[in-house]
């Protein structure tokens, strides 16, 4: 045979200004940071990273542990994160009634002095007799749900250039007729959860209005927190925490007298209906660090914390209850506040 007959055809060929060898850690770094200080140079580079593996890093087999931060100061200062959140809470476990009888009556609403013939007084509203006896049965109730949709979004940049961030935006909604406050999910949680024994499905006046706003529905929540390192006198850290929240959701209730079965409290307005101011507020932190000894492991901590710098005055949403909510002299009282302005000194030592 001649030596054209055993001459191999042409191989495809792909050229490369540099071509690394391996996905590892070492690899990937070389690569990234190649083709970083090509584009800061104007230069065009052609780089590729050859890895026999499935996938970067799949045959990195030592075990080794290594710290991500060398990896991670290669890319941009700045990252962003987009999310979008839904839960549905079903098949709750709850108290029904399914002994006792309930028959509508039209009773008035004694308006917010909860007085009768007052010039406050509301309009008629359907509430419940009750005959017989209670026999209370506990299952998963039929209706009973909460919803609850969220969208995020996180914006962070690593420290660099003597600053660091962490900010994010979220807006959410939660619907439903269990409240979402603590133990709400658990039957029985108390004496007035939704799911107890005088709770939305085993009494039919505390179903009344019962479907709207959660109490900790807090529609629009942002939160910016920083730190600035000042490079004066040594260098000392400046921080701050600013956060905008929603304020929580309630509504007016009424104690409805003249029933068979005594007063029952039902919800005048729907659940939700009112809500408490917003929370806007900032917090403030200015640190000096001292190195002890000469040795960077041992440092001591001078700091300074002012919170509730513009010392808003509100209820505080984070209670299930932030305001007198039925009817009476009371009506419309904060029941419990946001702490005020306070300044905190203090040290810390690290060793």
């Amino acid at each position: 045979m001649s030596a054209e007959a055993n001459a191999l055809p042409p191989r495809e060929v792909m050229e490369f200004d540099v071509v690394v060898v391996g996905a590892g850690p070492a690899g990937l770094a070389t690569a990234i940071r190649l083709r970083q200080r090509a584009i800061d140079a104007g230069r065009e580079l052609s780089v590729c990273v050859l890895e026999k593996g499935s996938e970067p890093g799949a045959h990195v087999l030592s075990g080794a542990v290594m710290d991500p931060r060398a990896l991670t100061e290669l890319f941009p200062d700045f990252s962003v994160q987009v999310q979008y959140i839904r839960r549905n809470y079903k098949d709750f476990m709850g108290f029904i009634d399914t002994g006792a009888a309930y028959s509508p009556v039209q009773l008035r609403d004694p308006g917010p002095d909860n007085q009768l013939d007052t010039a406050d007084d509301g309009q008629l509203i359907t509430v419940y007799n009750k005959s017989g006896d209670t026999f209370y049965e506990m299952t998963n109730p039929d209706g009973a749900e909460r919803t609850y949709n969220g969208f995020q979004i996180n914006v962070r940049k690593r420290f660099s250039h003597n600053w660091q961030t962490n900010t994010s935006y979220t807006w959410s909604r939660t619907r439903g007729n269990v409240n979402n406050n603590f133990g709400a999910n658990a039957a029985g949680s108390s004496s007035t959860s939704d799911t107890g024994q005088n709770g939305v499905f085993a009494n039919p006046n505390r179903a009344i209005n019962d479907y709207g706003p959660m109490v900790f529905d807090y529609t629009h929540h942002f939160k910016a927190e920083g730190t600035y390192r000042l490079p004066y006198w040594g260098g000392f850290n400046i921080s701050g925490i600013y956060r905008y929240i929603t304020g929580a959701a309630w509504g007016r209730r009424a104690g409805i007298r003249g029933l068979d079965q005594g007063t029952e409290t039902v919800r005048i307005e729907p659940r939700g209906t009112r809500r408490v101011d917003a929370l806007n507020n900032f917090d403030l932190r200015v640190e000096k660090t001292f190195v002890l000894g000469g040795q960077q492991a041992r440092t001591a901590g001078l700091y300074v914390d002012v919170f509730n710098v513009n010392n808003q005055g509100i209820a505080d949403s984070e209670s299930s209850r932030p305001y007198t909510d039925t009817s009476g002299s009371n009506f419309g009282d904060p029941r419990v506040w946001i702490d005020p302005r306070l300044v905190r000194v203090g040290v810390r030592f690290t060793f």
